[in-house]
């Protein structure tokens, strides 16, 4: 996982990108299991069991518990952890057939064999299978720990980068988005403690945020 995210604001002027000024946050997600995810290890304990469902449960209906839900609860890919996926989880454990969309990794596997999340996306954006706006969101989702809303297809192990790009390629990016790209990326280019930001949702607000000063030629910080 890389070492730290880098969030900006991100504000256009007569059609130039800038950042608002302040300080640029690092915001350190939630630390997973070091040797990977497990689909369907919803506490964290790199095994699938009714203790699983139990705690994808608790933390559905706003309980503490289920610190994996996010990253490996969405066993069937549709984007969103749900009681869809706990179902198919004690379908799993009682041993009866499991029937997933393609591309998504079997209840039970580590998450992160084969190429990485970056890497699917990258290769997905030059077939023109996605566009890059929605590149962009995606290597986001990957960056800060939501890597369970990636579509199945481009789920794999965490990048080993020592720090994201991906926040000054979307303030660069940002002039040429589509007004729904970005409002897809906006909760992600706010200041952590911004109404509507990804880090004021329910959960994450334990977040620790760590800020550093910096410009360069396309952003003012």
């Amino acid at each position: 996982m890389r070492a730290r995210v880098m969030v900006l604001v991100v504000a256009i002027v007569l059609g130039v990108t800038h950042v608002a000024p302040g300080n640029r946050p690092f915001v350190h997600p939630t630390p997973v299991a070091a040797l990977g995810i497990v689909s369907g290890d919803i506490d964290c304990d790199s095994s699938v069991t009714l203790a699983d469902v139990q705690s994808g449960l608790r933390a559905l209906a706003g309980f503490s518990g289920g610190d994996c839900l996010a990253t490996a609860g969405d066993v069937n890919c549709s984007g969103t952890p749900g009681l869809e996926d706990l179902q198919l989880l004690r379908r799993h454990i009682a041993g009866l057939p499991v029937a997933l969309p393609g591309g998504c990794p079997a209840i039970g596997v580590p998450m992160n064999a084969g190429p990485t999340s970056d890497e699917r996306i990258e290769a997905a954006l030059a077939a023109g299978k996605i566009t890059k706006g929605q590149a962009l969101l995606y290597h986001v989702y990957a960056d800060v720990g939501e890597g369970g809303l990636l579509p199945g297809e481009l789920r794999g192990p965490a990048s080993d980068f020592p720090e994201s790009t991906v926040f000054e390629e979307i303030a660069i990016a940002w002039p040429a988005l589509s007004a729904s790209e970005r409002a897809a990326l906006l909760p992600y280019v706010v200041p952590p403690a911004a109404e509507g930001s990804w880090v004021q949702a329910p959960g994450l607000q334990s977040q620790s945020v760590e800020w550093e000063t910096v410009s360069n030629a396309n952003i003012k910080v």
